[in-house]
């Protein structure tokens, strides 16, 4: 018969026993024989209470707002085991997570986000944290370029509205002279640039362009996208210069690749000469049914009190905030290249 230790005693081969208390104790073993006989041992053993269960930590964070930017603070996040937490930061639009107690996340368009915050312990148990924003654009234009920099293979950073995307090779993007610039090498093609992270919805956007050769062939075309999703899917103004000076004002639609004109103006007397600057200005409010508008005028002169060109517009894919985005493009018959498109002074805001 086997004694516990702690007063407690118990029968058979084998025996379990719960100890109310830790501690060192005796355990020992008496055994007996058919004949009556005996033999004792026994042996010290120590016990202590086994370990609490992990417990879930607790997440819980806080954020403060300033304009588009927010910045997220997780530090009051607890686990009652005092492990090391790690932490995951999701801000609701799609732009990857973060890690870190802390966190700082600029949008690109003003709205509604949830900003989610994950804990894990050490033991891979884990809590969520959740908390809504409204982030708005700050006051301001939504894009402002004077292209005071220098830049090769691209546009860079304007002094507002995120950072320059180049559609073509780099050595037809560049920044100099105070200007950007796109460089036109083969006929029937054209580079261009575009601000993918201006998520504007309604703006009125002006640039000043100006080409370093007169057009040749049918002509030099200059876009202006006042909705710019990708190449395939954007609202333009498009300005045709032709050899003579006359030009050809047009606003389009491309949707899924398929380009439509909405409204054409031919403007004779533009009376175009190379290096000569011109104002281009492009409209574009509304989604589901977009509002457009653009004309063009020669730099020094006043500005025209109408638009040119006017449409409206619900082509699928073009009813959403987008970015804004310049092209130029020379004729398959030109014979000048290669020929350079400068652009300044793009001012992009609301309506």
């Amino acid at each position: 018969m086997p004694g516990i230790g702690d007063g407690s005693t118990a029968q058979g081969a084998l025996a379990t026993h719960d100890y109310q208390d830790e501690g060192q104790y005796t355990v020992s073993l008496t055994v007996t024989d058919n004949d009556g006989a005996t033999d004792s041992a026994s042996k010290e053993v120590d016990v202590s209470a086994p370990p609490p269960p992990n417990r879930a930590p607790q997440a819980a964070l806080s954020v403060v707002t300033d304009g588009l930017g927010v910045e997220a603070d997780g530090t009051t996040s607890t686990d009652p085991d005092d492990g090391a937490l790690e932490y995951s930061w999701d801000f609701g639009d799609g732009e990857g997570d973060q890690t870190g107690s802390t966190a700082q996340h600029n949008y690109a368009i003003a709205g509604e986000y949830t900003i989610g915050l994950t804990v894990t312990d050490p033991e891979g148990l884990v809590d969520t944290a959740t908390q809504v924003v409204n982030v708005t654009a700050p006051a301001g234009p939504l894009a402002h370029d004077s292209f005071s920099r220098t830049v090769s293979g691209n546009w860079g950073n304007p002094e507002t509205g995120g950072t320059w995307t180049r559609t073509s090779s780099a050595a037809s993007t560049m920044v100099s002279e105070g200007t950007g610039k796109l460089l036109g090498t083969v006929a029937g093609a054209g580079p261009g640039a575009y601000l993918p992270a201006l998520g504007a919805l309604d703006v009125v956007a002006t640039v000043t362009v100006a080409l370093d050769k007169q057009p040749t062939g049918g002509g030099t075309y200059l876009y202006f996208s006042p909705r710019y999703v990708n190449s395939a899917n954007q609202y333009q103004l498009k300005l045709r210069i032709t050899s003579s000076g006359d030009g050809v004002l047009q606003l389009c639609s491309i949707s899924g690749g398929v380009v439509s004109v909405l409204d054409t103006a031919n403007l004779p007397s533009l009376e175009y000469n190379a290096n000569e600057k011109l104002q281009l200005k492009v409209s574009a409010s509304g989604a589901g049914f977009t509002s457009l508008g653009a004309k063009v005028w020669k730099t020094g002169t006043s500005e025209p009190e109408t638009w040119a060109v006017t449409a409206s517009d619900s082509a699928a894919g073009l009813q959403e905030a987008a970015g804004i985005g310049v092209r130029m493009y020379l004729s398959g018959s030109s014979t000048n290249t290669p020929s350079t498109s400068s652009f300044d002074d793009l001012l992009v805001e609301g309506p």
